[in-house]
């Protein structure tokens, strides 16, 4: 199989890490002569066989002929930049053995950042950061992030030395609350990177 008919991504149906596989290419609808509006290819999950549309990017269409956007679209599998997926690939895996609350609080991270909505998935990560306090030591709901923190510092809950890091998220919260500015992809990233971290180690690992 050619390296043009796979997509490494996380499907955004089941949040498996996986290898989509192109099904079929499909042209239709076309506006003029030379913008096609629905150019795409299907690829499929190997783990729940949902299907994801790969569409072209608007700017790599205008101007184009039928034959030229579809070599693109058939090459652009290895450039994330020309694309998009339908439903979009979430930005961490799905995890096992949440509760509840923590699960419906992480999906709504995985949801907002397959939207690009970096400032909200950064926030969420704070909010999952209390319910895990909520959660392991029956705290009260309705206090402020520091004295989630300060509870799971005093209780050694996290490694010494990943301390730090939850106090930039706490820091990173503060100011996307309350600036102008929008959360850099590349800021929310790391956020949701310890976040994942902390759930997979207290809740998946340890069932």
């Amino acid at each position: 199989m050619s390296n043009l008919d796979l997509i490494d991504s996380i499907c955004g149906t089941c949040g498996k890490e996986v290898s989509l596989t192109k099904l079929r290419v499909s042209t239709n609808f076309q506006y003029g002569q030379d913008f096609p509006v629905d150019d795409f290819e299907v690829f499929i999950c190997p783990r729940c066989n949902s299907g994801s549309v790969l569409n072209l990017k608007l700017q790599y269409k205008q101007g184009r002929r039928r034959e030229e956007i579809e070599l693109l679209q058939r090459s652009a599998v290895n450039n994330a930049d020309m694309y998009t997926l339908s439903p979009g690939p979430l930005p961490m895996p799905r995890l096992k053995n949440l509760p509840d609350d923590i699960e419906s609080a992480w999906d709504e991270v995985l949801n907002a950042g397959r939207a690009s909505a970096w400032t909200a998935a950064e926030l969420m990560c704070r909010k999952i950061l209390m319910h895990i306090a909520v959660d392991q030591f029956d705290m009260d709901e309705g206090l402020n992030f520091t004295a989630y923190v300060k509870k799971l510092d005093e209780e050694r809950f996290f490694p010494r030395m990943m301390m730090p890091v939850i106090d930039g998220i706490r820091e990173r919260g503060n100011r996307a609350t309350h600036d102008l500015a929008s959360t850099p992809k590349e800021q929310a990233i790391k956020t949701l990177d310890v976040t994942h971290y902390v759930l997979r180690t207290v809740y998946e690992m340890s069932a």
